[in-house]
């Protein structure tokens, strides 16, 4: 029996029944309702246990894989692309030997020079050395640059291999137009030139094109051209004072070229142990943000000058509006406060968001915040040790912190309580109700609030108007 190929719906049903139909009594009743019911019943139980079957196999399996062929089959399984190989980076010295009146140096963006180990550094930045003796400082990187061409078969999903652990960098091109990388079709519209990269279980790095439904495809014909960076990872790391020299140039120069700093020593691709460790890491998060405050805590966390942020979806938008529409299905609904530069708000936080990885093709609609004030009238009577403008001051700062429309502290709404406790927390005011002890009057104060409190749409904003003071001086 195979425990890990679950049976098709009704099978196990017509199976029980054809066992019934070989034993003479049940000649005739097998198709009865109680052999229908008995089948069902087996059938609900069966499947039961195949599903647990399987899943205890894939567990087992998933967390025993000890050979490199089993575990990138898992990797491949998982859409887990591994970390790939990082190149060795350095700042080259290069010096025009020649003497006075000889010729200037000159090198392109990404000319290549030849290590003495055999590692090819590409220079990443155009080089002008003059004679005599002068030399150019210049960042260069261990990689080593080809091409691919294809001809698109046409049709959906297409695959196109790329290359294997050694590939760093590369980017690709449709009928001589950039495609950008994503991370999944499913976050994509039928019209976003995106290709996603995937790992496969004989250890090389491929692309799949889309569907015209979840990502483009590429027409019949169009020509498919990828630009490789390939490194040596940290076999082809270079030390201080290593020596290089010209490569694929026709005719040598007088130039001295050697290492004047390590930037980055060379590292490879993860190893088959590294992904097997990660891949549960990877199953918990392959959506990376996942709803709500993990998208607020986002944007909070990377646009810094954002004092409030706020998300939402389909049906927190249809309850705000009274209205259900399909046009909000897969809407994720952002707004944000930003001052000093809400006029940007929107054309930074929203592509940064969609940069990201991304819950079933979501679409991200920006709304923006509307400030509600409330104003507030305080009256009290402050310590006689506090002078009335010194305790104006301490409580209105006080006040801007907490509510301020530049708060990084407000609550969704104002809870009276929290007010009253801020207030009396200052020290300018000791009790909150006035009263008399022993016929000597104490500190008091009452905080009245007017105005909206509570926000009426999830893009509101409740914030502090101004502030009345009633305060008098004890005596």
């Amino acid at each position: 029996m195979d425990y890990l190929n679950i049976p098709a719906p009704g099978e196990i049903r017509e199976k029980f029944k054809q066992l019934l139909a070989a034993k003479a009594s049940w000649v005739g009743h097998e198709e009865d309702y109680i052999a229908d019911a008995h089948g069902a019943h087996l059938e609900f139980y069966l499947d039961a246990f195949f599903r647990k079957a399987n899943r205890l196999f894939q567990e087992f399996f998933g967390a025993t894989a000890l050979n490199d062929t089993s575990i990138l089959a898992k990797v491949q399984d998982a859409a887990y692309v591994p970390t790939p190989p990082s190149p060795c980076k350095v700042r080259l010295k290069i010096t025009n030997k020649a003497e006075q009146g000889g010729a200037s140096i000159s090198y392109p963006f990404e000319q290549p020079f030849l290590s003495e180990t055999g590692a090819i550094y590409l220079i990443q930045a155009p080089v002008v050395a003059l004679a005599p003796q002068a030399f150019v400082l210049v960042e260069a990187h261990q990689l080593e640059k080809s091409s691919l061409s294809y001809s698109s078969a046409g049709g959906p999903l297409q695959e196109v291999l790329i290359g294997d652990s050694s590939v760093a960098l590369f980017e690709v091109k449709v009928a001589g137009t950039l495609w950008t990388k994503g991370a999944n079709l499913l976050v994509i519209d039928e019209t976003s030139q995106t290709f996603i990269p995937f790992y496969t279980l004989t250890g090389n790095l491929s692309v799949r094109f889309g569907n015209d439904v979840l990502g483009k495809a590429p027409l019949a014909g169009q020509a498919i051209e990828i630009t490789l960076y390939k490194t040596l990872g940290k076999a082809g790391s270079l030390l201080v004072g290593a020596g290089l020299e010209e490569y694929n140039v026709a005719q040598a120069s007088e130039v001295l070229v050697q290492v004047d700093a390590v930037i980055q020593a060379g590292a490879d691709q993860e190893t088959p142990e590294q992904m097997l460790k990660a891949l549960p890491f990877h199953e918990l998060s392959k959506g990376a943000m996942g709803w709500g405050d993990d998208y607020r805590f986002t944007v909070l966390k990377y646009f810094p000058s954002v004092v409030w942020a706020r998300v939402w979806g389909q049906a927190e938008h249809e309850a705000m509006t009274g209205i259900p529409s399909i046009d909000n299905i897969n809407n994720i609904f952002v707004s944000a406060l930003w001052p000093g530069n809400q006029a940007n708000a929107q054309s930074l936080i929203l592509p940064y968001l969609v940069a990201q990885k991304n819950p079933v093709n979501v679409k991200f609609v920006w709304m923006a915040p509307v400030v509600v004030n409330f104003n507030l009238t305080l009256t009290g009577k402050v310590d006689k040790n506090i002078h009335i403008e010194a305790a104006k001051a301490t409580i209105g700062a006080a006040l801007a912190q907490y509510y301020g429309e530049e708060s990084r502290y407000r609550r969704v709404s104002l809870i009276q309580a929290e007010l009253d406790e801020l207030i009396k927390s200052l020290g300018v005011f000791t009790d909150q109700l006035p009263h008399l002890t022993n016929r000597i009057e104490r500190p008091w104060f009452t905080a009245a609030v007017s105005g909206q409190i509570t926000p009426a749409l999830l893009n509101e904003v409740i914030a502090l108007g101004t502030v009345t003071y009633n305060l008098t001086a004890l005596a």
